[in-house]
């Protein structure tokens, strides 16, 4: 059974179809069209009465302009079609919106056009419902938080009204306006529809009570919106790309710690370090043995390094290093701890003692310890980033199958037999939590230069600092991100780029992806 979209997983879809070439007019379209088919095939014909005259009452977002869509193809059919907007015409708000709003301006012939700004045209809109005989309710959608209020909300109460002494059949697009698909529930007057239907996949919400008849309409999504790895997945963290609060401080946007480095690997936790800030956490820590503290501070001044006596990580680190993680929100251990027994069994001990209370993400050797003395299994929060030797030392077995699905069906099986979250990284990385599976397309041959798994390592920390609680999301969006500087870095550099090239390329990513896809 298909769970419920919210408003984060709509828009996700909608921002992913844009990355994959599917331009959202397209979409405007096909969801209009099939509400337009909806009301001609199911409502009239089925019931094989001759309604002619329909309403449409139009909010000034893209449900909105599905309700455009839908006008001019039920005008083009032969229907008596008056379409509502509520509020101005220079105020709508999206591009494709306004085009569909502007052909609609064009067929003086077939659609009546009435725009109603306030509640002193409520009479207006009165006299027009009371000829309806459907009346489409495209107001407002799935990005409502919260109450409808003010003119909308009594624009609402009149639909309620009018319908229940005139007997008009309402049909909503999407969702009934006046339900917040986040919580469920209308948390103020809500759109009593008799039919909804609703574009993709259920929402959240849709009761019978509300919705009346759901109807599913496919509008051209493909699977690979959902499956792959794109632009959509930093919905979730708008706020820490993009948008933060003025009054912010220091640690709001993440706290790190990262567990590495040896006598012989100063440069991984320093790159994993960088990559982090570049992605835009507020603090990294590199917890590193003394005899290299100086070589990593000295790639950045922004690093803070906390020393640890000596020339590896061992066991007599322990309490220390389980003090410190108290501290941060999510810890990388693995870059650069070399394979010295002790620095395998103290890790492997120090996992077991953070992983159950804190997030993880378990790199390189690190990744060898486990293989080595056992992933302790459903016990705790980590993220497990290896390529495919380091996942045959974890799990065993021969050389993977280069087919996607049976290479996804494995790590998906392995995700879920232990608990954790796995990214298979490749020529397609796969990611799995045992129960969903995304490929990230992202990234190319130039990144198997040394150094790039730890820019992804940073790179994912820096999400999961800010939202501990979204392993899997901030996964998604660090594996996607990394990929994506890695190919803008390629575009300029070709394959003499590095993994400080990559982490150069961090920020404009980050730019051209607001820019391009959420603008």
């Amino acid at each position: 059974m298909e769970v419920p979209l919210k408003s984060y997983d709509t828009y996700r879809l909608d921002i992913n179809c844009k990355f994959l070439g599917i331009p959202s007019r397209l979409l405007m379209e096909s969801a209009g069209l099939q509400v337009a088919n909806f009301v001609d095939e199911v409502i009239v014909k089925s019931r094989g009465k001759d309604l002619k005259n329909v309403v449409i009452i139009c909010g000034l977002g893209n449900n909105g302009g599905d309700g455009f869509v839908a006008a001019r193809h039920l005008a083009s059919r032969g229907y008596n079609v008056t379409v509502v907007l509520l509020g101005e015409p220079e105020n709508i708000r999206s591009s494709d919106a306004r085009e569909n709003w502007t052909i609609l301006s064009n067929m003086l012939l077939s659609i009546r056009q009435l725009t109603i700004k306030d509640t002193t045209q409520l009479k207006l809109l009165e006299e027009v419902l009371s000829q309806a005989e459907i009346v489409i309710d495209a107001i407002l959608g799935v990005g409502l938080k919260g109450p409808i209020k003010g003119f909308y909300s009594e624009v609402v109460k009149l639909i309620n009204s009018i319908k229940r002494s005139k007997g008009y059949t309402v049909v909503s697009i999407d969702v009934p306006s006046g339900l917040d698909v986040d919580s469920g529930k209308a948390l103020g007057p809500v759109v009593k529809a008799d039919y909804t239907v609703t574009l993709h996949q259920v929402k959240y919400g849709l009761s019978r009570e509300i919705a009346g008849n759901v109807k599913v309409v496919s509008i051209g999504i493909p699977k690979e919106a959902e499956l792959i790895c794109g632009p959509g997945d930093l919905i979730y963290f708008k706020e820490f790309l993009w948008y933060r609060r003025d009054w912010s401080h220091k640690g709001n946007y993440g706290r790190l710690l990262i567990i590495g480095g040896s006598r012989y690997y100063s440069g991984a936790p320093a790159l994993a370090a960088l990559s982090a800030l570049s992605t835009g956490v507020d603090l990294v820590v590199i917890a590193c043995p003394s005899t290299i503290a100086n070589t990593v501070r000295a790639y950045s001044p922004n690093i803070i390094v906390y020393p640890l006596e000596g020339e590896i990580i061992g066991r007599s680190h322990l309490k220390q290093l389980i003090e410190y993680s108290r501290k941060f929100n999510a810890v990388i251990v693995g870059p650069g701890i070399g394979l010295d027994e002790e620095t395998l069994e103290a890790i492997h001990e120090y996992i077991f003692n953070v992983g159950s209370s804190k997030p993880l993400i378990i790199d390189a050797d690190a990744l060898k310890a486990l293989g080595k003395y056992g992933i302790p299994k459903g016990e705790i929060k980590a993220i497990l980033t290896p390529h495919e030797g380091e996942f045959r030392i974890l799990f065993g077995g021969d050389k993977l199958d280069t087919n996607l699905k049976a290479r996804s069906n494995l790590v998906k099986s392995k995700a879920l037999e232990y608990g954790v979250i796995i990214v298979l990284k490749g020529h397609v990385d796969i990611i799995s939590d045992g129960v969903n599976v995304k490929f990230n397309i992202t990234g190319n041959p130039g990144m198997t230069v040394g150094g790039t798994g730890d820019v992804l390592t940073g790179c994912i920390g820096a999400f999961l600092s800010y939202k501990p609680q979204l392993l899997f999301e901030s996964t998604v969006a660090g594996t996607f991100l990394t990929g994506f500087s890695g190919n803008l870095a390629y575009n300029d550099l070709g394959y003499s780029l590095t993994a400080v090239d990559v982490i150069k390329y961090i920020p404009k990513a980050i730019t051209i992806i607001r820019e391009k896809y959420y603008s």
